[in-house]
């Protein structure tokens, strides 16, 4: 399936999910009042997005642009409903249950990586900056859905890959966040200092929670990236994370050097250009759109080949995610219809989830997925 079609579907499952959620909280709050109607807006407002994203079947220059704003639109949505989850109550069932893999998840994260667990970092499920980690008291923000998408969760391997780094090597890996001098000026150096820390975290991240970590950075709500909005300067467009092309390469290469196997859909990423109709994108633009894709390919090969050692020291110092352990996402997988009685790795169920979503398309599909491992969620060990 071409990855504007993944995309898609990705974006619209999500808002279904939301507009589930906000029927939830009317059904079971009474005392609504004034927020009963702002609710039934929100509502339509939601069911209008659904349909959009269902006339839109062609991956154009035109279609991709709207893309770009649907996933802007619904980090504000998710933002919304974690308020609303805050003030009425998170109305999903066994919670509990995924707040406490959530944290076994952390616990094997840091075990991998040879550190101890008695101070390991809180994870917030919703709320704040989505996808973040705050340092110094290492509180890591998600989305409000993840609690019930739970193969969204490998990005938290990145997260805790910024407090790993700094354990085991005794220096911050924090970015600058705004490398300018005092001029206003637009520093390269602080660029790349910035993109080391994120590309490094990918490093750490990937060893720890496998392929989880790059598939759930294939559907994070950032793909705007991908097309460029104006003539802006490159590295001022990418002055505090690299681009998403140059990430998922750097991916691909630690998969390679796990000798782990390749992500199904993950293949559609790399060939999303490849997809796109071109006929109908403006003179202007499609000059934007080849000078963008240059500037990734050139900046793409200069980063792999500058990461390569980075990634053989990292394979050393931790005790990573191997071909045993993909063997038991497989079988987790394959095994959800019968019914599993082994004791599995968070990491493990994690993959076994990603394995098995690659034939899911629906909200309902999903739900019975989430269903189905919820014993192994329960039971999950490091």
């Amino acid at each position: 399936m071409p990855y504007y079609h993944i995309l898609k579907n990705e974006l619209k499952i999500s808002l279904e999910n939301i507009i589930s959620d906000l029927e939830k909280i009317k059904e079971t709050k009474t005392k609504l009042q004034s927020n009963s109607i702002a609710i039934d807006r929100f509502i339509r407002i939601l069911n209008l997005g659904t349909q959009d994203l269902e006339y839109n079947t062609e991956s154009t220059y035109e279609n991709w642009q709207e893309i770009n704003y649907k996933i802007r639109e619904i980090r504000t949505y998710e933002s919304l409903l974690a308020k609303l989850f805050l003030r009425f109550g998170n109305p999903r069932e066994n919670l509990a249950s995924i707040n406490c893999f959530i944290d076994e998840l952390c616990k094997e994260i840091l075990l991998r990586s040879n550190l101890t667990v008695s101070e390991h970092p809180f994870i917030a499920v919703c709320g704040g900056n989505q996808y973040t980690n705050t340092s110094p008291i290492n509180l890591i923000s998600c989305r409000i859905t993840d609690n019930y998408r739970l193969w969204n969760l490998g990005i938290i391997g990145h997260e805790l890959g910024h407090y790993i780094y700094k354990e085991l090597t005794s220096e911050p890996l924090v970015a600058t966040g705004q490398p300018y001098d005092s001029e206003g000026n637009l520093d390269s150096l602080s660029v790349a200092r910035n993109w080391l820390v994120e590309l490094t975290s990918d490093i750490i991240g990937s060893m720890t929670v496998g392929p989880s970590l790059l598939f759930s950075h294939s559907l994070m709500p950032t793909f705007w990236t991908f097309f460029p909005q104006s003539e802006e300067d490159f590295l001022n467009n990418f002055r505090t994370h690299p681009p998403c092309e140059v990430r998922f390469m750097v991916h691909k290469c630690i998969m390679e050097e796990l000798e782990l196997p390749e992500i199904e859909q993950i293949e559609n990423i790399f060939n999303y250009y490849a997809d796109l109709n071109r006929d109908s994108i403006e003179p202007e633009d499609h000059i934007l759109l080849e000078k963008r894709r240059n500037e990734i390919e050139q900046m793409t090969q200069v980063t792999l080949d500058n990461i390569r050692d980075n990634i053989s020291m990292w394979k050393e110092r931790i005790n990573h995610f191997s071909k045993e352990d993909w063997e038991k996402s497989v079988e987790i997988a394959e095994g959800l219809d019968g019914g599993l009685e082994g004791i599995y790795t968070p990491s493990q169920i994690l993959n076994g989830l990603i394995y098995a979503k690659q034939q899911i398309t629906t909200t309902e599909e999903e739900a019975t997925l989430l269903n189905k491992v919820l014993p192994l969620i329960t039971n999950s060990r490091y």
